[in-house]
C-alpha cells in the first residue's frame, strides 16, 4: 500500500534506534523527512527543478533534474543524498530538534523517514 511502511522497515527503524540506546550516548539517531528532497536544488537551494527532455522523441528524463535558478543538472537520487545530508549534519552540528514535515497529508500520512546515526555519517565521510 502507497504510503505505509512495511514491517521489515519498521523492524530495521527499532533495531538502529535500540543499539543507538545501548551505545552509551555516543551514538545518535536522527530522523529526516525525505520529503521534497529531489525537488530543492542542493546548490542553490531553489525549489525550481524540471525533468530533462531528450530532444529529438521529447522523452522526459525522470532520473534527471535541471534547476532553473542555477543551472545545475542534477542525477535525481544525488540531490536527494545530498539534501538529506545536508538535513542530518544541520541538524547534528546545531543541536536542535527536527521534526517530521507538517506535510504528511501529502505522503498519506506515511512518515516517509531516511535515518542514519552519527557514527554511519563519520564512516562516510572519513572516507
Amino acid at each position: 500500500m502507497k504510503g505505509k511502511r512495511t514491517a521489515p522497515t519498521r523492524c530495521i527503524t527499532e533495531e538502529i534506534k535500540r543499539k543507538c540506546k545501548q551505545s552509551n550516548g555516543d551514538t545518535k539517531f536522527v530522523y529526516v523527512d525525505e520529503y521534497l528532497t529531489s525537488q530543492i536544488c542542493n546548490k542553490c537551494k531553489s525549489q525550481q527543478l524540471n525533468n530533462i527532455f531528450i530532444v529529438r522523441s521529447k522523452r522526459r528524463v525522470h532520473s534527471a533534474l535541471k534547476c532553473d535558478s542555477c543551472g545545475t543538472v542534477w542525477n535525481r537520487d544525488v540531490n536527494s543524498a545530498l539534501n538529506i545530508y545536508g538535513i542530518f549534519t544541520n541538524q547534528n552540528t546545531t543541536m536542535k530538534v527536527l521534526l517530521p514535515s507538517k506535510d504528511l497529508q501529502k505522503t498519506n500520512g506515511a512518515l516517509g523517514f531516511n535515518a542514519l546515526s552519527i557514527t554511519e555519517v563519520r564512516s562516510l565521510t572519513s572516507r
